[in-house]
């Protein structure tokens, strides 16, 4: 039983603990049988692979999930979340430590204090990014823009397996010169790391000198805006995730989207 059955099932016998009655969560969570070899049911060459369907505005509803106007944000705390966790069972597969490197436990000894909101939305960040687009508004054709007029990194607190991925499945590797991962230096944001290393990666794919002033940074993030201010490089904050209010003073420029970077834009902060 994967980690979103079992907080689906654990809804089931709360609610029926509390009033005697069946929790009307059928339409949360269903489990499908899947032949991905297009064998017939019942033949013994076919393999069937698991599927679980979720309606996320049930589980809104049901208080499991934060509210739409919310998930960029969460998502965000989530990434967080999982990067370790799935750092830790990658090293085990290479070299096991511990009988089970894939099981994750929520625990905590109080009542009501969120574990199976955790469980549910932890697991959902983990299977989110093989399934749906987790790019903002606007990213795609951003980049493309920016990579068609000048070099372009990515200085990323994400695992190079994930920021890749994602890259190959929105036909965008090839708009990036250098990609700077969460394993590829000691600290990540806020610290000043990344994204030195991604102007010391652009310098040396460029065939010269770079200076992190002649280089511009986008995030939408705080963290990610102290990591390239501390780096020496100028800063475009973008609205995403948090109100413009929230980077007064904090970025050379703030944007609504993706989709507004202008790169006459970019050259004025250097006017």
């Amino acid at each position: 039983m994967t980690l979103v059955e079992r907080a689906i099932e654990k809804m089931r016998r709360t609610a029926a603990a509390k009033d005697g009655s069946a929790l009307a969560t059928a339409a949360v969570g269903s489990l499908v049988q899947d032949r991905p070899d297009g064998s017939p049911e019942g033949s013994p060459s076919a393999t069937p692979a698991r599927r679980i369907h979720i309606d996320s505005e049930a589980l809104r509803v049901a208080g499991y999930l934060p509210e739409s106007s919310r998930d960029r944000q969460f998502a965000g705390h989530y990434r967080l979340i999982k990067r370790p966790l799935i750092a830790r069972a990658q090293a085990a597969v290479a070299g096991p430590t511990i009988a089970s490197p894939r099981l994750i436990m929520m625990a905590s000894a109080l009542p009501g204090d969120g574990k199976t909101f955790t469980s549910i939305n932890l697991a959902l960040s983990m299977a989110r990014e093989r399934d749906i687009s987790v790019l903002f508004p606007g990213a795609a054709d951003a980049e493309r823009r920016a990579a068609a007029a000048m070099p372009v990194a990515i200085a990323s607190g994400a695992l190079g397996a994930e920021i890749r991925r994602v890259l190959e499945r929105e036909n965008l590797a090839a708009c990036f010169t250098a990609i700077v991962a969460a394993e590829d230096t000691p600290v990540s944001k806020p610290a000043p790391d990344p994204y030195r290393r991604a102007v010391a990666l652009l310098a040396a794919a460029c065939g010269g000198t770079l200076a992190a002033g002649d280089c511009v940074a986008v995030e939408d993030s705080l963290w990610g805006l102290q990591s390239a201010r501390a780096a020496g490089l100028r800063t475009v904050a973008v609205t995403n995730t948090y109100e413009a209010a929230v980077f007064d003073g904090a970025a050379d420029l703030v944007i609504e989207s993706l989709a507004s970077l202008d790169l006459g834009a970019l050259s004025r902060l250097y006017s």
